[in-house]
């Protein structure tokens, strides 16, 4: 998609696209269970968190459904590839739709701040239900690709949330 400014240059959402579309891609990969490259997506440091609160912007000062690091992440992985989560046999239908992106600089060491909106659908057994939120992937850019350092899912309403949650957000 190329926007041309006024000078004939690409303008700011030229620059953004390839945030927005790493986002688009990792919900893909989620809603298709390819989790061997989903993770690759994510830096070897990174973290994954949904918060109790969401305006909280801190981990340590903060309750947490889910604060993962690598080990923890790969745990989850393996319990759900596996058919180890219990809660997940059998598996259920996701699908994410994402959009509302807006990228910023990252005041947590990555480089870049990936905002976005997210409406999730996921049915299973016979019951469907919808959360809905907004995502912070903060990148690192300084390889060949982005890799996603950090990420947090803020909940619309977390407690609206029925049932475990054993997918990933």
């Amino acid at each position: 998609m190329t926007h041309t400014g006024m000078d004939g240059t690409g303008t700011e959402l030229d620059r953004a696209e390839p945030y927005f579309a790493l986002a688009r891609h990792e919900a893909h990969l989620l809603d298709m269970r390819r989790y061997d490259d989903w993770l690759r997506l994510y830096a070897d440091d990174a973290t994954y968190w949904v918060p109790v609160d969401p305006a909280a912007t801190d981990p340590e000062d903060s309750l947490s459904i889910v604060c993962d690091d690598r080990k923890r992440i790969l745990d989850r992985l393996f319990r759900l590839s596996s058919g180890y989560a219990h809660a997940e046999v059998p598996p259920s239908t996701v699908r994410r739709v994402v959009s509302g992106c807006d990228v910023s600089p990252c005041p947590h060491g990555a480089d870049v701040d990936v905002v976005s909106t997210f409406v999730l659908v996921h049915a299973r057994l016979g019951r469907q239900g919808v959360i809905a939120g907004d995502y912070l992937h903060c990148l690192s850019t300084d390889g060949q690709r982005p890799l996603i350092r950090r990420k947090r899912v803020g909940l619309l309403d977390p407690h609206a949330v029925n049932g475990p949650l054993a997918f990933l957000l």
